[in-house]
């Protein structure tokens, strides 16, 4: 929390109000301490989940993503969840390559490509 003074007219007392921005945040967890880096997106997002999702259930989302399959799902449906759950297995498609073999060899059946 920020501490700022009150803007209204009919009190002056000091208020709680969250930090502005993600480096004002920064700089109060970390005593003031402007040497530290900025805060990447990967590292926000690393962060946020390890509060907000708890581990059971990205090992569920993992696990998901790894058993992903097509089946009756139209080719576009197929897409957007192979999208979605992709995001919490990215040790599985580390590369673009990784990403469209599991997406076509792995995940949608009844197709011959071949990557070798």
């Amino acid at each position: 929390m920020v501490r700022r003074r009150s803007t209204s007219s009919s009190t002056a007392n000091n208020v709680e109000i969250p930090a502005a921005n993600h480096q004002e945040a920064a700089l109060e967890d970390n005593g003031g301490d402007s040497t530290l880096p900025p805060l990447t997106w990967p590292k926000f997002k690393e962060g946020f989940r390890a509060m907000f999702l708890p581990s059971s259930r990205m090992d569920e989302l993992r696990r998901q993503f790894k058993h992903l399959k097509q089946g009756t799902m139209s080719v576009t449906e197929y897409e957007m969840e192979f999208t979605k759950l992709a995001k919490y297995a990215p040790n599985l498609i580390l590369t673009e390559r990784e990403k469209v073999r599991r997406f076509i060899e792995i995940g949608v059946v009844g197709f011959g490509f071949g990557f070798g």
